[in-house]
């Protein structure tokens, strides 16, 4: 160790200032370029370098580089049973940079291997097949987004909650007129049903109304829209006829009764009245005769059948445009287009899903191995460059002052060289060879000079 660190000491003092000498001044390189334009033509090497620069510039600079490679000559014979170590974190970043380009063929094999299964294939097929037809049909909408509303989550639970009402509206007057619980249940279930449907397809119809009936469209498929229409239309007044005639009924029946029971109570009363001496006033439980409301007044109800049938309706049909407002707003204009639009967002999510499954995690899986095999290899060279940190920051510390010294050099060089040719190109009537051809000053002049 005592000598490794004398070796070092003996090197590490060359500093990258001592190449100042390399650099020559201005008059110098102008007698050089004289010197050998006088001598004929001057000969240019593939560098771009002439005999002159060679000898005046390069060979300088190649003799002070040795000097390095001198000076640091009995550390470099040191360390060698070290290096080893030294190095191995070097070539295990090296490696892990293999590794992570590596990943980039490992992921064109891992969608090679993909487009084999035919699930997956299958699905990219109908990901292209909808995706052309969804932007033709947006380019020909304006570039507008679809109106993909009613494959919301929430669509069909609004129609749902829809018919909810259109049970709590009818099931007590179904329940009154049939007086079979079960029986009233399943007859609003349906009328909910039909409700829903119509609003439902009313409001599609409605909003795509110039598309589906439009001149374009060929007569069988209009007369198919049509009757469409009519079966929505047909469900609706289903749905009117059932509440209204069973709610006229209803209130018939209870208009019966009270007019029973107001004749019962007036023959109870008058006996009441004889036996006790004392005036009443009847009352009517039903509402069919006078009583007093809160204000003490005496207000007369009578049953109205028209008055309670056409509410009734109103309430059914107050749910159905409900409805037919939300499916209005919730559909495209264009029915083809937003078809196109669900189809193409529904192949898409079923190749992401398959992408996923077949190519997205085997990737995270292969990038998780290589992952740890890299953490594993800088681990292992990190502890093996431990073992011999003081010659690795010797090697380092070298290999650093190295760098310093070599760009010192090339700038200084690269210097000289730029000088020397300006010079060259100032002589007058010099003419330039190279390859056994002349060249002009001007092709002289654009030749990339360097110090290597």
């Amino acid at each position: 160790m005592t000598t490794l660190r004398a070796s070092f000491e003996q090197a590490i003092v060359f500093l990258s200032s001592q190449a100042d000498v390399l650099a020559v001044d201005q008059e110098t390189i102008e007698n050089y370029a004289q010197t050998e334009a006088s001598v004929g033509p001057v000969k240019v090497g593939s560098s771009g370098a002439t005999q002159g620069m060679s000898s005046h510039l390069l060979s300088p600079a190649h003799s002070f580089l040795a000097q390095w490679k001198e000076a640091r000559s009995p550390f470099d014979s040191q360390i060698q049973p070290y290096l080893h170590n030294i190095q191995a974190l070097e070539d295990a970043q090296k490696e892990a940079e293999q590794l992570r380009k590596s990943m980039a063929g490992l992921t064109s094999q891992i969608k090679e291997k993909a487009a084999e299964i035919l699930e997956y294939s299958e699905a990219e097929k109908k990901l292209e097949e909808t995706k052309r037809q969804y932007e033709r049909m947006k380019s020909n909408e304006g570039a507008r987004e679809a109106n993909l509303g009613s494959y919301s989550l929430f669509y069909w639970p609004a129609l749902f909650l829809i018919g909810v009402a259109e049970w709590l509206i009818n099931y007590d007057t179904f329940l009154t007129f049939l007086a079979v619980p079960a029986f009233a249940v399943g007859v609003t279930i349906v009328l909910g049903v039909l409700l829903a449907f119509a609003a439902h397809s009313h409001g599609a119809i409605f909003k795509q109304w110039s598309y589906i009936f439009g001149a374009h469209r060929k007569d069988i498929d209009r007369h198919g829209e049509w009757r469409y229409f009519s079966l929505s239309t047909f469900a609706l007044l289903l749905v009117l006829l059932a509440a209204g005639g069973s709610r006229y009924e209803s209130v018939m029946r209870d208009a019966n009764i009270n007019v029973s029971g107001s004749v019962s109570s007036s023959v109870g009363s008058s006996m009441g009245s004889s036996m006790e001496g004392d005036t009443t006033v009847s009352s009517d439980k039903s509402g069919g005769g006078d009583k007093t409301n809160l204000l003490g007044e005496e207000a007369d109800t009578h049953s109205n059948p028209v008055r309670d049938v056409m509410l009734s309706l109103l309430a059914n049909l107050a749910a159905w445009a409900v409805g037919v407002f939300l499916s209005y707003l919730l559909h495209d204009r264009n029915p083809g287009y937003m078809q196109s639009a669900h189809d193409f967002k529904k192949a898409h999510k079923r190749f992401s899903s398959l992408h996923k499954k077949y190519v997205e995690n085997e990737i995270v899986r292969q990038d998780a191995i290589i992952g740890r095999r890299i953490e594993e290899l800088l681990a292992s060279a990190a502890d093996r460059s431990e073992r011999v940190r003081e010659q690795l920051d010797m090697w380092m510390a070298l290999n650093k002052r190295e760098a310093e010294i070599k760009s010192t050099v090339t700038k200084i060089v690269e210097n000289n060289l730029c000088a020397y040719r300006n010079a060259l190109m100032q002589v007058s009537g010099v003419k330039f060879v190279m390859s056994g051809r002349t060249i002009s000053t001007e092709d002289f002049a654009i030749i990339p000079l360097s110090f290597e």
